[in-house]
């Protein structure tokens, strides 16, 4: 896995099929050294990860910093997303849970940019 700037792109699972839905949201994220930063026009996201070969697990807090109508993205008071995947050179797959929508999962595509 390559440390940097990464650009991420949030997917809800349907909880029913387990089949990824429709992108709800973007933005990017800095990995590098264990810590994982960053952010979109309405949330910034802060964690940890650990990497075991080319498996990921992280541990991610999403919090709002521009207020948004309720009901948009299981994020509107914040969120812990707890995620496991696999890296490679150009990029990352995880998927896991929203501490705040029991029973939903997310995916996450982060494609690597810049070191």
């Amino acid at each position: 896995m390559r440390q940097g700037l990464y650009r991420a792109s949030f997917y809800l699972t349907d909880p029913r099929t387990g089949l990824m839905g429709d992108e709800f949201g973007r933005g990017v994220v800095d990995i590098r050294d264990g810590s994982i930063r960053g952010g979109d026009s309405n949330y910034y996201y802060a964690g940890t990860y650990s990497l075991d070969g080319t498996k990921l697990d992280a541990t991610i807090a999403v919090t709002p910093h521009t207020p948004r109508p309720l009901g948009l993205t299981p994020f509107e008071r914040g969120a812990t997303l707890t995620i496991r995947g696999t890296a490679d050179a150009v990029g990352i797959r995880c998927g896991g849970e929203i501490s705040t929508s029991p029973g939903d999962g997310i995916q996450i595509g982060l494609t690597w940019l810049v070191e």
